[in-house]
């Protein structure tokens, strides 16, 4: 096990030969020059430091603890624009990449394998990805200059662009709006 290094016991300024700021490695217990940066020096010399917020130990490489980093999440989940949620689109997790594709059932049986509440899970919709079409310029660099597509592959991409237009998303992203469920829930 690693001894606990703090942030602020991880490097030393001094004047030896050279002026600057040295780290002792946490991996080797040698003292590694980084001129000016103090940064550096810390971050090779320290396993832990103070949370930015509230004192508490964390490991590096986090500068908050996780406690702070919900309420950070939690304030701006609550600073989104708000929208009622259909009951069958996507939505996700907005601090986690749990994404629920069947509706309000799936998200009752996540809850009660995770023993909280649906109300208390911070979603937000989620925004669909559609493939893109095919330009014929994609192909610009290969022709000579002057040149010009076959008619065949131009029919081709055009037939494609029409399915592609059709297609379902193949994705989706977090979106910008925080979920509310359906009868204030």
């Amino acid at each position: 096990m690693t001894d606990i290094i703090m942030w602020e016991d991880a490097a030393k300024h001094e004047t030896k030969t050279v002026t600057g700021w040295f780290s002792i490695s946490k991996r080797d217990g040698v003292e590694y020059f980084h001129g000016k940066d103090e940064y550096g020096a810390r971050l090779e010399g320290a396993t832990h430091r103070k949370c930015e917020n509230c004192g508490t130990i964390v490991k590096l490489p986090d500068s908050i603890c996780k406690e702070c980093k919900l309420k950070r999440a939690q304030a701006r989940w609550e600073s989104l624009p708000v929208r009622e949620w259909d009951g069958e689109s996507p939505v996700v997790e907005y601090m986690d990449d749990k994404y629920f594709f069947g509706g309000m059932e799936e998200i009752k049986e996540y809850c009660d394998d995770i023993e909280i509440l649906p109300e208390n899970l911070m979603l937000v919709h989620c925004v669909p990805v559609y493939p893109s079409t095919i330009d014929e310029d994609r192909w610009a660099d290969d022709l000579p200059e002057d040149g010009e597509l076959p008619g065949e592959l131009l029919d081709a991409v055009a037939t494609l662009n029409e399915v592609i237009k059709k297609a379902k998303p193949i994705s989706y992203y977090p979106g910008e709006e925080r979920l509310i469920l359906k009868g204030g829930a």
